[in-house]
Order: structure tokens, then sequence, then C-alpha cells
């Protein structure tokens, strides 16, 4: 998972501090591995990628953010595809010194080819990129890079591909059921959320699909329970 650090290691090792001290290049000799961000790439089906922050880091270290979370049931390139249980999520930094333009400060994806997308948001950690900047870099449509750049318009308030998180649960209510793999996969990316969307689909749900069993989804409620 981490070959591609150890490549950049190298690269400092022999390309700069080795070739320094051969040339007498007080100044390269002295070069360091000084990467802002590593990304990590889990190769199963689908695919989970992140790098830099998580939210329960932040959490844990006092640091607010602003998280914008686009689910590719969305996505026309993933529905497309027939494989639209996948979610971008990315975080901005929220603090008060921030003024409402924090750089992003970390994201995760989870869906077919994350490992493939999740090098633009380490570059754009890199580069100290907010999410005006990512929202307004105009990404080939329809495709699943993309989504990175709607899930930074979520975070800014601009998206147009998904409705406003504030209405999403009256927008939902009675019209579809939330497929598992997408519960699935906010559970994932929300771990400290995870009580919370499943009450919140099963509540939503329950009324209007069975009555009293809870979620229709057997799959649901035994990921509920567990």
């Amino acid at each position: 998972m981490l070959a591609h650090k150890a490549v950049h290691e190298a690269h400092v090792a022999a390309a700069e501090v080795i070739a320094g001290e051969l040339q007498g290049n007080k100044e390269l000799a002295a070069a360091a591995f000084n990467a802002r961000v590593i990304p990590s790439v889990a190769y199963t089906d689908p695919e989970v990628a992140w790098v830099g922050l998580t939210e329960d880091q932040a959490k844990a270290q006092g640091i607010k953010v602003k998280k914008g979370l686009f689910p590719w049931t969305a996505s026309g390139r993933a529905i497309a595809n027939g494989r639209d249980e996948g979610v971008t999520k990315l975080l901005f930094d929220d603090s008060p010194e921030a003024h409402g333009h924090g750089k992003i400060l970390g994201g995760g994806m989870v869906g077919t080819h994350a490992g493939d997308m999740i090098g633009e948001i380490a570059l754009a950690i890199e580069m100290g990129a907010d999410a005006v900047d990512i929202g307004k870099t105009i990404h080939p449509h329809p495709t699943l890079g993309e989504s990175i750049g709607m899930a930074a318009e979520v975070a800014h308030g601009s998206c147009t591909d998904v409705p406003p998180a504030k209405k999403l649960v009256s927008l939902t209510a009675g019209r579809q059921k939330p497929e598992l793999a997408t519960v699935r996969a906010l559970c994932f990316v929300y771990p400290s959320s995870r009580r919370r969307i499943l009450c919140i689909c099963t509540v939503l749900m329950s009324g209007q699909f069975g009555g009293q069993g809870g979620h229709p989804n057997p799959s649901v409620r035994r990921l509920a329970s567990g």
C-alpha cells in the first residue's frame, strides 16, 4: 500500500542526497523527504482510498472541519457503470481563522477506481487548495473523478447535483429506499456517525416500507444491529 512512499524516499536519498555529496553540493546533500501527506489505498472491491486528516483525527485534535460529501448515486458515470455504491468526501479547515475559505485538510473515497483518483486530493492538500479552487476546476463529464469537484461544491454550498443536506431527508422520504451499498459506504466514511446514519435510514423508511419491521432490507437491519 505504501510502495509509492518508498519510491519518493528513494528519490530523495539516491538522486539528491548522494548526488549532492558526490558533487560537494551541501544544499542538495541536505535534502529531506518532507511530503505533507501520503495517500493510502485498500485494493478491495470497491476500493477504499484516503489521504490527509480524517474526521476522527480532526475531532481528536480539536480541529473544526467542514465536510463535503458527494454520493456516487448522483454520478452519471457511476450509474452508467452500474457501480454507484461509492462516495467521495472532502474535509476543509473550518476554524475562525479560515474565514470561510479554509484549505483542504483531507479526503476519502469509496468506490471503483478510488485509488486512481486519490492523487488529485493529495495534490490539492500539497498545494493548499480550498473548496472554491477544487470546485471551479473543470472536471470532464461524465467521469468518476468529477465527484471530487462535486464534493468541494457541496462543502462550499454551491453544488446543484445534490440537494442541500438540510433538505435531503424531506426530499427523499417516501420516494426511494437507500441502497445497501450506499448505506455501507456512508457508515465507512463516517464511522463516528454510523448509528445515526442507520437510525435515519431505518426511521425514514420504516413507515413507508413494511411498517413494524424497520428497514425493509434485512442486510441493512443486520448492519444496524452489528
